[in-house]
């Protein structure tokens, strides 16, 4: 057959090289490693990394921005602030690898820098690493540290593996460092597992004495969302009431006469109370909620 007649019968060849892409990205790494026609050097804590602005920006939204449009650096060097030198080692090397090992000792400074530099997938593998390492020691370190870089699935949950182990979560050091409005959504929050409601009372003095001059101020605000009528009526009498946090503070002592009421005249204070109130100091916890099944 001639040649003539094969080209008539085949008029295209499309071929795929599975290699391809493997091969590339293993040469551009190594043109990476030998500063091999590199355009930018970053600079972090002092530590010089040569890179290609082009491959950067087509890895992440942080460096397209910070290498295209009207705002973009022209500088041959820039300081990248706020990540280690050690993560962002690790981060190149999965920008231009797309691989990465996660371990326990760089996880924190990897999650930290890959939210900075907006590597969605490297932040998820961090967060599935970290959830899978939750423990009552580092719990509320997670807890603060998915609540700084709005990653909603590691925040809700460190939230869910507090609220079922909230007795031993606040025996941890940690408990004791949350800052008052933190403190006020966990007291808040109805899905907090607990025995009784005076235990959140006891908590709170602890948090309290921990560094009363300072957070002596939040006590009224806070004791507010613990549902006083729910507390057993002889401890309220008789340790609630009696605390000089209370008796040494009208706001306070306004706060005790108003749950007092409730405990001894329920019908008539619930009509002055409303469904959307935000303690809703009328419904029991929900690990406290008593149900009516009839044998």
């Amino acid at each position: 057959m001639a040649l003539d007649d094969v080209f008539k019968q085949e008029t295209s060849l499309r071929s795929v090289d599975e290699t391809h892409n493997t091969y590339i990205l293993k040469r551009i790494s190594r043109m990476r490693v030998h500063s091999v026609l590199t355009d930018v050097v970053l600079v972090v804590e002092g530590k010089e990394f040569p890179a290609h602005r082009n491959v950067l920006a087509a890895n992440s939204d942080y460096f397209m921005a910070m290498f295209s449009g009207h705002m973009a650096t022209t500088s041959d060097k820039v300081s990248v602030e706020e990540i280690t030198a050690t993560a962002m080692e690790i981060l190149l090397d999965f920008i231009y690898r797309g691989e990465i090992l996660i371990t326990e000792e760089n996880v924190e400074d990897v999650f930290c820098g890959s939210c900075l530099l907006l590597l969605e997938f490297v932040t998820q593998t961090c967060c599935k690493f970290i959830q899978d390492r939750l423990a009552l020691g580092n719990c509320w370190g997670i807890r603060a540290l998915s609540d700084k870089f709005n990653c909603n699935d590691l925040m809700s949950r460190a939230t869910t593996f507090i609220e079922e182990n909230f007795k031993e979560a606040a025996n941890c050091e940690e408990f004791l460092m949350l800052p008052a409005s933190d403190l006020s959504d966990l007291l808040i929050d109805d899905e907090i597992v607990i025995t009784r409601e005076q235990d959140l009372y006891e908590l709170l003095l602890k948090w309290v004495e921990h560094n009363r001059e300072e957070r002596v101020k939040h006590f009224p605000s806070l004791l507010e969302k613990i549902r006083l009528p729910q507390v057993n009526p002889e401890y309220f009498d008789e340790i609630i009431a009696t605390d000089d946090l209370v008796t040494e503070n009208p706001e306070v002592q306004e706060i005790i006469s108003k749950a007092r009421q409730y405990i001894y005249s329920p019908t008539k204070l619930a009509e002055s109370m409303t469904e959307t109130e935000p303690f809703k100091w009328q419904i029991p916890r929900r690990c406290l909620r008593t149900v009516s099944v009839l044998l």
